[in-house]
């Protein structure tokens, strides 16, 4: 029969058998000096049983597991120096995978477990009660699954137990409080459930208390005030409710707290800050907390980190916090805190000068109000986060921001975030000298002017979003400059003139947004060589033109170009396919006949010139369309819309028209009764001896192309006229002339 595999239990007998035999032939004086060798068997043998269940070991780790050197020399193992018995196995961070051999229990001397940072998966099948010497017990980032087994209670030297991320479940077990040694209880990132144990009271020697990331329940017990040893504690990322317990602002050996995204109520005591002198980290965020923010956690004089967003915390943000020199993450976004009642600036960024470390500010979706103060360009220089959008700041950006000259300024800034807020005036361009930003939001305000032409300056820029401003004039070429953004949104604001033809130096570019302005002319051809373009709007404008077909344009949408009357190309964009020679010729011949009325020709002969033309033309656009190259009724609408053009000397792109007021909508509203409101001058020009009855077959005349013209740009298509009733119609018009 084949084998499944290596049993160490064969091994267990023999080493009985062999045990008995030692005695009788020994004698009990030789029989202690035999059994250390046969003990030093047994731990070889075990260590054996725990490689032979080891499936991927790709750094070899286990490859000196052989009787060929001592397995006290073997990777991992430590000894004893007397009994040379096995007190340690650590193998962390050596990327095995496989299960753990239950027979791990025969080393009765171990005091070091650790298999932290790899992949042993399969429940915890190991007798604890035989290791009753186990002092550190480090399974961290593993698969582990099951129950935290009951042996461990067994195990009262326990100092260490750390089980983080992996996929234990059940309760807490209450034995934990009996472990009096424990020193560090680390269960973050798994999936247990129930209450904390009332029992951890009973741990006075505990340090850390890190069972965040689970599913616990209930509140926080206020017994858990007693642990005076604690140094750091956290439960975030539970299901805790309830208040938090004045005690735990007692414990003054606190360095790390954090609460943070549970279903915690109530308010933070008035004097939650003034008992941890050695407090760092401080994390209360994403609770259902109220009340003002404690004026007293300035007396946590070493607080580096003050982290309380997404809550309901209310009132002035305390200027005390401007104390904490230590101080350098504070985030109290998406609150209801406000500025200081009577004060016209914001004081607390004046207060923040004093914090000579302060790396983030992070105080966006509050109720601030008032004008920044001029004191913010002396913020330190190791900022690189400022983030104020979404309050009610209004006024100027500061020259003082960007001014360089300084000793102290945001020389480091790398995310600067003032969007949707009051701000006005224009841009000042000196904040195109924080050569460092990474990411600029100034979107939803109302900025004015034209963008700063030093723009080429954001040489490290990724994202630009300056959107739903007031902002006009050209876009600057200089934008061309930076390759390294991948994000720009200029769009809602009133931009004209031509896309620069350079903006396709931005090789890193994902996302462009110009929707919404007032561009004109042709998309630049140039655009298709952006290969990793995924999102470009250019919905909303006045181009024209032919919309480019290679490189990404490929993969973009009709979306990508609504609102510009005078595009075309591709029928999937939902556009006119683009003039031919034909269309061009036809073009010429309108110039010629406004050029032959300006010049004081006779209207109606210019006409029949130019209803020859017109009869010429749809007859080729009707082989055209059936030609199976595009689309009939497209054909049509584009046809109709160059009539009411060429006899009103009127473009869909002029300034008169956007938005859903459109060319035909202008013409349709005149027709027929004040028809001669939009016919170009030049064909209504009458001299002092035109008859009447001339004037009327005029009239008549340029009634009925434009009712052509109305007709064939019909919304809907199934409404247009079909081309040959086009070829028809202009046909009669001509015989009339």
């Amino acid at each position: 029969m084949a084998t499944t595999g290596w049993s160490p239990q064969p091994l267990v007998f023999l080493l009985c058998f062999f045990s008995i035999s030692l005695i009788v032939a020994l004698g009990q004086r030789e029989f202690t000096s035999a059994l250390v060798s046969l003990s030093n068997v047994t731990d070889q043998f075990t260590l054996l049983s725990f490689k032979s269940l080891v499936s991927k070991d790709p750094y070899n780790v286990l490859s000196n597991w052989n009787s060929n050197i001592s397995f006290c020399n073997w990777n991992g193992v430590s000894c004893s120096r007397g009994s040379q018995r096995v007190v340690a196995l650590n193998l962390s961070k050596k990327a095995l995978e496989g299960t753990l051999s239950p027979y791990i229990s025969n080393l009765s001397f171990l005091q070091v477990l650790d298999l932290s940072n790899n992949s042993f998966h399969g429940q915890l099948l190991i007798d604890f009660s035989r290791l009753p010497l186990l002092e550190n017990l480090s399974i961290t980032k593993n698969n582990f699954e099951g129950l935290i087994p009951a042996t461990l209670s067994h195990c009262h030297r326990l100092q260490v137990l750390s089980a983080i991320e992996n996929e234990f479940y059940g309760n807490i077990p209450e034995f934990l409080g009996s472990l009096l040694e424990l020193k560090h209880i680390n269960l973050y990132g798994n999936r247990l459930t129930g209450t904390i144990p009332l029992t951890f009271a009973n741990l006075s020697k505990l340090e850390r208390l890190n069972i965040g990331k689970n599913h616990m329940n209930g509140n926080i017990p206020p017994e858990l005030g007693s642990m005076t040893s604690l140094t750091f504690f956290n439960v975030e990322e539970n299901n805790l409710t309830g208040t938090l317990p004045e005690s735990m602002f007692n414990l003054s050996a606190l360095e790390f707290l954090s609460f943070m995204t549970n279903q915690l109520t109530g308010q933070l005591p008035k004097d939650a800050g003034r008992f941890l002198p050695n407090l760092q980290l401080l994390c209360t965020g994403t609770n259902n907390f109220d009340g003002p923010l404690p004026a007293s956690l300035s007396n946590a004089t070493r607080l580096q980190l003050l982290s309380a967003e997404s809550i309901k915390f209310s009132g002035p943000i305390p200027l005390e916090l401007g104390s904490l020199s230590q101080l350098r993450t504070l985030s109290l976004w998406e609150n209801m805190l406000t500025n200081v009642p009577g004060r016209r600036e914001i004081s607390i960024l004046t207060s923040f000068t004093n914090c000579r470390l302060l790396e983030e500010v992070q105080l966006s979706q509050n109720l601030l109000n008032g004008i920044l103060p001029t004191s913010i360009g002396n913020l330190t220089t190791s900022l690189w986060k400022l983030s104020l959008s979404s309050n009610q700041i209004e006024g100027t950006i500061p020259l003082a921001l960007t001014n360089l000259t300084n000793i102290n300024n945001l020389t480091r800034l790398q995310r600067l975030d003032l969007s949707s807020n009051n701000l006005s005036s224009t841009l000042p361009p000196g904040v195109c000298e924080l050569k460092d930003l990474w990411e600029l939001y100034l979107q939803d305000n109302s900025f004015t002017g034209h963008l700063p032409l030093g723009l080429g300056n954001f040489a490290k820029m990724i994202n630009m979003d300056i959107s739903a401003n007031k902002l006009s004039g050209e876009l600057p070429a200089s934008l061309s400059k930076l390759q390294m953004l991948e994000y720009l949104n200029l769009s809602r604001n009133t931009f004209e003139g031509h896309i620069p033809e350079q903006l396709d130096h931005m090789v890193n570019i994902e996302a462009i947004d110009l929707s919404h302005n007032k561009l004109s002319g042709e998309i630049p051809k140039s655009l298709e060589k952006l290969q990793h373009i995924q999102v470009l709007d250019l919905s909303f404008n006045r181009l024209e033109g032919e919309i480019p077909s290679g490189g990404k344009f490929a993969n973009l949408s009709v979306e990508s170009f609504l609102g510009n009357y005078a595009l075309c190309g591709a029928p999937k964009f939902h556009v006119p396919l683009c003039l031919d020679k034909i269309e061009r010729q036809s073009k010429s011949n309108a110039v010629r006949v406004i050029a032959a009325c300006a010049i004081g020709g006779s209207a109606l002969s210019v006409m029949s010139l130019f209803a020859h033309s017109l009869v010429s033309h749809a007859i080729e656009r009707g082989e055209f369309g059936m030609a199976g190259r595009v689309s009939a009724k497209a054909d049509v609408y584009s046809y109709g819309i160059l009539l009411l053009e060429v006899f009103t000397r009127r473009k869909p792109t002029d300034e008169q028209f956007g938005g859903d007021f459109r060319l035909r909508q202008w013409v349709a509203e005149a027709f027929p009764v004040a028809i001669s409101d939009v016919i170009d001058s030049h064909l209504l020009d009458e001299s002092n001896n035109t008859s009447t009855e001339r004037s009327a077959a005029r009239n008549e005349l340029l009634m009925n192309i434009m009712e052509i013209g109305l007709s064939c740009s019909r919304e809907s298509p199934n409404e247009r006229m079909e081309m040959k009733e086009v070829v028809a119609g202009l046909r009669r018009i001509r015989q009339k002339t």
